[in-house]
Order: structure tokens, then C-alpha cells, then sequence
């Protein structure tokens, strides 16, 4: 090639580099945008399991997971009413009322006294006051000891047992009971400072609505069926 002949080609040659150098760079800007523009999959920024908000329907538990006493009560009941002619004393054997200490209202560490002691020698038969339905049994060690429940059948009250001699239960909840069957015996466990029975009435339901009364009148009007004073 002549020199005059490369002087009139090279305007071409320069401005075929120059376009292949704009390529060039055109190729490599749109190649880093490509890589910039995907999403990390792996690696420690990837968000962790406890990132994510709580289930509020997994719960940690709380007041509606614990199981309340259940109590059937008589929807045709007569509000406070007992015939006596039907009842039973509820100790079934010679017993105290003792002195005011022992009185429903009588102070107590915290707490007034909610229903009447009666004193008897341990073992002494506990019977079923009224008909009805045992609406729960338990222990309370730092309590009532060995207790039963029962709510009676016809009236608006639940009776309460409690300190009952270990192993003496002989009902268990939602049992059916009459007037007059023996249910426990007096006892000395839970919270006692000797034999004697701890009675409660209560009008409706035990814990769950009702009022501790005194149980006492109720237990004077039944006191022809047993021996005490």
C-alpha cells in the first residue's frame, strides 16, 4: 500500500476502532448493571427465622388455658330456701361449735374467717347435708387440706368440706349424692390446728359468683339429726 493510499483510509480505520470501542463499553456498563440488579440468596444478611413477628395464634398460655370447676346448678332452685325434714347435721358423731374463734367472720392472718368450725375427733363421719352433685374435690396443703364441694340440688347453695382426713373422700366429682351419705371424715390436713370440720355455705356457685354466708343458722336448724352442742 502506497502512503498516499493509507492517508485516505485511515479516517475509516479510526472511526471503525472508535466504534468498537463504544461497543465495548456499552457491552461492559450493561453487564454490571445485570449483576448489580440480582437479589442475594445466601450468606449471613439473609434474614433469620427470629426476624420474623410472633404468631399471635401460638399463645404462651394464661387464664383461658386453666380449667375452671364446672358447677350444675339446678336452674328451678328456690333462692336461699332448705327444708330442714330433709337435711342432714353434717357431722355425724358428737361435735363443738367451740368459741367465737371458730365463728364465720372471726379474724385470720390476711382474711376473715368464711365459714363455721365444728370440732370432732378425727375420723368422725361427714355426711351429705342436702341432695345434690359433688362439684369438685381437691387439696390445699397450705389450706383447706382434703376438700369437697357439693351443690345441692333444689336450693341456691353450694356447701363447702374442707380439712377432711387424708384417704377418707369417698365421692368424686359430678357424682350424684343424697341426704344423709357419707362423704369424707373429719380431718386434720391443709391449714389446721386440730380435728374439726370447716363448713362453708355459700349462695350460688363456690368462687365462681356466689357469697360466703354464715353457715351457722343453717347448721343450728339441723341439728336434730346428730349429737352435739
Amino acid at each position: 500500500m502506497s502512503f498516499r493510499e493509507f492517508n485516505a483510509r485511515a479516517p475509516i480505520v479510526v472511526t471503525m476502532l472508535a466504534v468498537v470501542l463504544l461497543s465495548l463499553a456499552l457491552f461492559q456498563g450493561s453487564t454490571s448493571s445485570a449483576h448489580a440488579a440480582e437479589p442475594h440468596t445466601g450468606g449471613s444478611s439473609a434474614p433469620a427465622e427470629t426476624d420474623r413477628a410472633p404468631n399471635p395464634a401460638r399463645g404462651t398460655g394464661g387464664a383461658s388455658d386453666v380449667t375452671k370447676p364446672r358447677h350444675r346448678h339446678n336452674k328451678t332452685k328456690r333462692r336461699g330456701s332448705t327444708d330442714r325434714t330433709t337435711h342432714r347435721f353434717p357431722v355425724a358423731g358428737p361435735y363443738s361449735f367451740g368459741d367465737a374463734g371458730m365463728r364465720f367472720g372471726a379474724p385470720r392472718d390476711g382474711h376473715s374467717h368464711q365459714g363455721q368450725d365444728v370440732a370432732a375427733s378425727e375420723g368422725t363421719p361427714i355426711v351429705a347435708p342436702a341432695g345434690g352433685s359433688i362439684s369438685a374435690t381437691g387439696y390445699q396443703p397450705e389450706g383447706g387440706g382434703y376438700y369437697i364441694v357439693l351443690s345441692a340440688t333444689g336450693e341456691d347453695y353450694d356447701y363447702v368440706f374442707m380439712h377432711l382426713q387424708a384417704r377418707s373422700t369417698l365421692v368424686a366429682r359430678d357424682q350424684r349424692v343424697r341426704s344423709g351419705q357419707r362423704i369424707a371424715a373429719v380431718g386434720n390436713t391443709g391449714r389446721s390446728f386440730g380435728a374439726h370440720l370447716h363448713f362453708e355455705a355459700w349462695r350460688g356457685p363456690w368462687f365462681a359468683g356466689g357469697t360466703a354466708i354464715d353457715p351457722l343458722p343453717l347448721l343450728r336448724s339441723w341439728q336434730g339429726s346428730s349429737t352435739g352442742r
